[in-house]
């Protein structure tokens, strides 16, 4: 219906319509115009136009569900469409399945079961989904809004719960690491306390021993000094000198050069000298024993020096033949007794400290392409051998006990502990030809200092164990006669927690009492080794017990003994014997 005023050119509302069989309609204004001219009357359709109006308008709307009912049917259609190409592959990969299983292709089947389980087809983003639908399908802008503002809100109400919790646990976890910092700090301040006072003590031994060492070093200085002196006076005559003093005086002098070429000289220098020090000692040993005693020392210090030098780069750089031929002298040097017995505390150490070390180079059985590294290990193990061997055993017990203490928390040689231990364990077993020789108030003492040590570390460890072990079998093999050498521990400046209980329980331990521990074989023993440790301490009293058990048992062999006294009275002792066997 045309609802436009039939007057020309206009567009105002329409409102009347006339009786005339042309039915016009017209706005308010032209409508009196034509009733006028025409003598007609007019009806008033305001109603009519108002309804037509909204038909028209309402057909607009009537499109859009058109379409709307147009796409939901195509995203229906779209929707059956995946559903039926779903079915037919689902139905497709079903009969593939059979098909495996009949041929007994179980493998490729769990493969297409696991496939299947990844899909999740639930825990897919249903979400993101409908609300895609969302705004593809509605038409109210404010209900999608709505939600997906609701949505949103959803989504940081979650983002901010998760972000609370992790807050809070890091909060509590902040908390913990607090109250156990503190609770570590003080501990750490008690233990540094503790252990302020332990290093403390610990110097003061050790200045103790640097003033005992140096006081050593000054004696042996004034001894060369005459010996140097004498020397001089001897090459003044050397033309009376005979012809075998002067071969030992030129050999010390080849000795020497040796040493000092070991020490600083290049490769070609250390194998010369390394092949004279061989020859000697395999073939002219015991006519210039003298003068290896005198060198010994210098000499041990040297052929370490020569061992650090050579081991102590990556495995693969060390010069197979040079170390096979060092290591191979190094044995043979320390075969030789008279040798071993002469090496001072320090030189011993830093020489059983390296072969040790180079026991337990990581790989070295594999290097070389003829077997030299087995060589190597072999001559390694042995060498270990002849040093606890031959060396004095008072001296080779303090070495390994102090080697203990220093490696017994060193990571970067975890072994070493262990090794050392073997060592240990390996000279106690023989403990019972060795007590003769050993010093028991410098071994007590020592084991003291381990065990003092052991502080922060309780005596559960492998080597206060160790030491435990050593303990008994002394203690053992000396009875009650231990308590003498044990005063040496009550002078200490750290007090004893562990060592006098141990001995008390040892002994205590026997079925017929402390006093069984001495046999009547081994009576004689415990009393000479009872007056040979009082002569360390108290010269006089000591030697007078000494002519007393002498006019008992003149027959006793005291040798043994007097090697287990320091050096400066060695002599004097023997020079003492000597005139009361005469005098008597």
């Amino acid at each position: 219906m045309d609802l436009k005023c039939s007057y020309s050119g206009c567009h105002k509302e329409v409102v009347w319509q006339c009786t005339c069989l042309e039915k016009f309609i017209f706005c308010e204004v032209h409508v009196r115009n034509h009733s006028r001219i025409k003598k007609c009357l007019a009806e008033n359709i305001r109603n009519i136009y108002i309804d037509s109006l909204a038909k028209q308008y309402q057909n607009a709307l009537s499109h859009v569900e058109s379409d709307y009912i147009k796409l939901a049917q195509e995203m229906i259609a779209e929707v059956n469409s995946c559903l039926r190409e779903n079915i037919c592959f689902l139905k497709k990969r079903k009969k593939e399945v059979n098909d495996l299983i009949l041929n007994e292709h179980i493998d490729q089947a769990e493969t297409i079961v696991n496939w299947s389980n990844t899909l999740n087809i639930l825990q897919r983003e249903r979400k993101s989904y409908y609300l895609s639908l969302r705004e593809l399908l509605c038409i109210d802008n404010s209900f999608i809004k709505t939600v997906t503002d609701t949505e949103k809100l959803e989504d940081d109400l979650k983002k901010i719960r998760k972000d609370f919790e992790e807050s809070l646990n890091k909060i509590n976890s902040l908390e913990n690491e607090l109250k156990n910092s503190y609770k570590l700090n003080q501990k750490i301040s008690k233990e540094f306390e503790l252990e302020y006072e332990f290093e403390k003590n610990k110097l003061n031994q050790e200045k103790k021993y640097l003033e005992e060492q140096n006081s050593m070093f000054r004696k042996d200085l004034e001894e060369l000094k005459k010996k140097l002196s004498l020397e001089v006076k001897v090459d003044a005559k050397d033309e009376d000198m005979p012809s075998n003093m002067i071969e030992a005086s030129d050999l010390a002098i080849k000795i020497d050069k040796c040493i000092e070429s070991l020490c600083y000289g290049d490769m070609t220098n250390r194998v010369d000298a390394l092949k004279l020090i061989n020859d000697l000692i395999i073939n002219n040993f015991e006519e210039y024993k003298k003068e290896f005693q005198k060198k010994a020392n210098n000499l041990a210090d040297a052929l370490t020096k020569v061992i650090i030098i050579t081991f102590d780069k990556p495995v693969v750089e060390i010069p197979l033949r040079f170390a096979k031929y060092l290591l191979n002298v190094v044995n043979n040097v320390c075969f030789k007794k008279t040798i071993m017995r002469e090496l001072n505390e320090t030189s011993l150490f830093s020489l059983a400290e390296q072969i040790l070390i180079r026991l337990l180079t990581d790989n070295l059985e594999k290097v070389g392409e003829k077997g030299e590294g087995e060589i190597l290990q072999k001559t390694l193990n042995g060498t270990a051998l002849r040093v606890l061997e031959f060396s004095h055993p008072t001296r080779i017990f303090i070495v390994l006990i102090r080697l203990m203490a220093k490696y017994k928390n060193d990571a970067s040689l975890q072994k070493m502990t262990g090794l050392i231990i073997n060592c240990l364990l390996k000279l106690t077993k023989i403990m019972n030809g060795l007590i003769h020789q050993i010093e028991i108030d410098k071994l007590l003492l020592v084991m003291h200092e381990y065990l003092s040590g052991c502080k922060f570390d309780g005596i559960d460890d492998r080597g206060s164990k160790a030491i435990k072990a050593i303990l008994t079998e002394v203690v053992k093999l000396q009875g009650p006669t231990i308590w003498t050498s044990y005063e040496e521990i009550r002078k200490h400046s750290v007090p004893d927690v562990h060592m006098e209980k141990w001995i008390t329980e040892i002994l205590n331990s026997s079925t017929h009492g402390p006093s069984a521990l001495i046999s009547p074989r081994s009576k004689p023993i415990n009393i000479i080794s009872n007056i040979f440790s009082i002569i360390k301490h108290d010269y006089t009293k000591g030697f007078t017990r000494l002519m007393e058990h002498f006019t008992a048992n003149p027959t006793v062999d005291y040798t043994s003994y007097i090697s287990t006294l320091p050096i400066e009275l060695q002599q004097k002792v023997r020079e003492d014997l000597e005139v009361n066997k005469v005098s008597n």
